[in-house]
């Protein structure tokens, strides 16, 4: 496998005894075409001689030190294909040949992880999620799934944040939850659109501490916020994304109330917040 895996946002949740859970969900956009799998969003490719070429889907998290790894689970839906062929790779050619063609199942597993330890003592999970799996002349492509990663830590932070209008102010909410018998001073971190924030921060024991930046964008489009919090055990980063949209411009006062009390109550399953749907006046 290779380096250099974008960053994915997770959804973290609190659970009891200093317990937490991220998720992540896994959108896969691929075709067939000719009768071969192609999917435009993977991370990585899987390689090995004599097997198909594999397209993987990778995510990374970062825990903080002294952290522990409860339990990892993928669940995946699929679509299988009979009529797709594999890209069987060739044999290397400063090693024995094997039988051509291809039989069996491969990959074996519908995911699987490693965990490293940083410098910092932070640990490293990084897991993968083929997203096609050939098996006696059936092709399995992952259409979308959610990875789940449970595990235990002393110290946590997680960000919040939600779409704007451009001309607002972001809100960016940060809680950080210390989980160990003594308090825990620190610095609080924020970037965002290229602005850096820090904030003295004292976590007392068993406790959640909680603040607010804000954040003004100049210009319509989406942003990445990035928190850390550093008390001598780093917590993080952790990430959340929010889009700026322009106002609604639309003479929506001379639709009918009718019309109007109708793509209101159905501005979030058909409109795109971008076009500015989203400000329909009811009355």
């Amino acid at each position: 496998m290779e380096e250099g895996i974008p960053e994915h946002e997770y959804v973290f949740t609190i659970r009891p005894y200093n317990s937490y859970l991220a998720e992540a969900l896994i959108e896969s956009d691929y075709v067939i075409k000719k009768g071969r799998v192609y999917v435009h969003n993977a991370d990585d490719y899987l390689v090995e001689s004599g097997k198909p070429l594999i397209p993987m889907f990778v995510r990374e998290l970062v825990l903080p030190e002294g952290s522990g790894v409860q339990d990892i689970r993928f669940t995946g839906f699929y679509r299988s294909y009979w009529w797709v062929k594999p890209v069987v790779l060739p044999w290397d050619e400063y090693y024995e040949e094997g039988p051509e063609g291809f039989s069996g199942r491969y990959p074996e597993d519908k995911y699987w992880y490693r965990t490293s330890t940083l410098l910092d003592g932070r640990t490293l999970v990084r897991v993968y999620v083929p997203g096609v799996t050939y098996s006696s002349g059936r092709t399995r492509v992952l259409k979308r799934g959610r990875l789940s990663v449970e595990y235990e830590s002393p110290v946590e932070v997680m960000v919040n944040t939600r779409d704007i209008k451009l001309g607002q102010a972001e809100k960016i909410r940060v809680k950080v939850s210390n989980g160990g018998d003594e308090a825990l001073p620190g610095t609080l971190w924020v970037w965002v659109g290229g602005e850096e924030y820090s904030r003295p921060l004292e976590v007392g024991a068993g406790e959640t501490a909680r603040d607010v930046f804000t954040f003004t964008p100049g210009e319509a489009g989406d942003y990445q916020v990035k928190a850390l919090f550093d008390a001598g055990v780093s917590s993080g980063p952790r990430y959340s994304d929010f889009g700026v949209y322009k106002p609604c411009k639309w003479p929506w006062e001379r639709l009918p109330f009718w019309l109007r009390r109708f793509l209101w109550s159905w501005r979030d399953r058909c409109c795109d917040p971008a076009e500015g749907l989203s400000d329909i006046p009811l009355q």
